[in-house]
């Protein structure tokens, strides 16, 4: 998760990086 992570947010920091990773996985899952 935190290479995925480090890929797609590279220019974001951490803390931000993984608020909208989370946003993004709660998304999947309420579509899902």
């Amino acid at each position: 998760t935190t290479t995925k992570m480090e890929i797609r947010f590279p220019n974001t920091s951490s803390t931000v990086g993984i608020m909208i990773y989370s946003g993004q996985q709660c998304a999947c899952a309420g579509m899902t």
